[in-house]
């Protein structure tokens, strides 16, 4: 299994990275990333190569043939892993990359927002496959519409570039990743359960609600509080470092104890932080 399917779809499977050569993953990030400008060429060329397209796309296509990614495997739980990445469209998807950099490019939280450059990255290259695969059977009009598709992908993939580009400490990242040296936890199966029960009608309902409300109104004021104490940074999104840092686990588990009168599990703590997360980390 290549590198970025084992990371995203066999966490136990990491195991056997760690016993691969720092070379060879770093070779097989080579191989991909010196791909760039010859694919930047060739979609270049396609929006007048209608009577050259099988030439051009088996290029494409060959290019898109990795040790880091095998773009045509799909594992069966690849939509619990990706969420909703495979809906959005390009503009979407850009601006959901460009967000990482106010909600994880910190210290505490590097690993995750390597990990999800690395995830979109992985669905995009994966896209770029599919929309490959139906150029070579598409009439002219299909083509050209195709083509503005996978150009509009490609500029995807550029973004994606440009944010790892920025990280010098990118290759020591990917490995550390790709090693299982640093294991981005996932949801268990149950903690995934009472996550779809706060999102609908259910007993959590009301609790959640509450609970959302509590912290929400008590968290400027904690940022404010650690920014004063010189635990966090002044900077127009220290609610988002807060919000996705380990304070936010703290302030969860103190307002859901003076909601409840008691301690709640790990699992139900865990669940509210991740759903809490990810509706704060959408917001404009």
């Amino acid at each position: 299994m290549t590198l970025l399917n084992t990371l995203f779809h066999s966490p136990l499977a990491l195991a056997k990275n760690a016993e691969k050569a720092d070379e060879d993953i770093l070779a097989a990030w080579k191989q991909y990333y010196d791909t760039i400008p010859t694919k930047q060429r060739i979609i270049g060329q396609l929006p007048s190569g209608f009577g050259q397209r099988k030439q051009l796309i088996q290029e494409l296509q060959r290019l898109l043939k990795l040790e880091l990614v095998d773009v045509h495997k799909i594992e069966k739980d690849e939509q619990e892993v990706i969420g909703d990445l495979h809906s959005l469209d390009h503009s979407e998807r850009i601006q959901k990359i460009h967000r990482l950099d106010d909600t994880m490019c910190y210290v505490e939280t590097k690993y995750k927002y390597i990990y999800h450059l690395l995830m979109n990255l992985y669905v995009n290259l994966r896209k770029e496959a599919d929309t490959c695969k139906k150029l070579m059977k598409a009439d002219l009009r299909q083509f050209r519409k195709l083509v503005v598709i996978l150009q509009a992908e490609f500029q995807v993939e550029l973004t994606i570039i440009e944010k790892i580009e920025a990280r010098e400490t990118f290759h020591h990242l990917l490995l550390a990743l790709v090693k299982g040296e640093e294991i981005i936890e996932q949801l268990t199966a149950k903690e995934k359960k009472i996550v779809r029960k706060m999102r609908g009608n259910n007993p959590l309902g009301s609790l959640t609600d509450a609970w959302v409300m509590g912290v929400f109104h008590a968290l400027k004021e904690e940022v404010y509080r650690l920014i004063g104490e010189g635990a966090l940074d002044q900077h127009p999104h220290a609610d988002f470092e807060f919000v996705n840092g380990p304070h936010l686990v703290k302030l969860a588990q103190r307002i859901i104890e003076k909601l409840q009168g008691r301690k709640v599990s790990p699992e139900l703590l865990n669940s509210f932080v991740h759903l809490f997360r990810e509706k704060y980390n959408e917001q404009s």
